[in-house]
C-alpha cells in the first residue's frame, strides 16, 4: 500500500484530530490499518453505522407539485 506522495504525510493522530475531521482514536486506527496491525474488517466493524437522512420541505414545494404537477 506504499505510494509515492509528493508531500510528507502527517502521521500524528493528536495533531490530525485538531483539524476536526475525526477523533484521535479514529486516526490511530487509520494508521494501524495502514501499518497492517488492524484489519479493514475490524476497522469497519468498529466504526460502521447506519444513518437515515430526513428531508423536510418547509417551502411547500412537494405538496404543490403533487397537487399541480411539475
Amino acid at each position: 500500500m506504499t505510494k509515492n506522495y509528493p508531500h510528507e504525510l502527517l502521521e500524528d493522530p493528536q495533531e490530525l484530530s485538531d483539524y476536526c475531521g475525526w477523533s484521535e482514536d479514529v486516526y490511530q486506527d487509520f494508521l494501524a490499518c495502514q501499518r497492517g496491525t488492524l484489519s479493514f474488517e475490524a476497522f469497519h466493524q468498529k466504526y460502521q453505522q447506519q444513518s437515515t437522512i430526513l428531508v423536510v420541505d418547509m417551502t411547500g414545494l412537494t405538496a404543490s407539485t403533487m397537487e399541480i404537477g411539475e
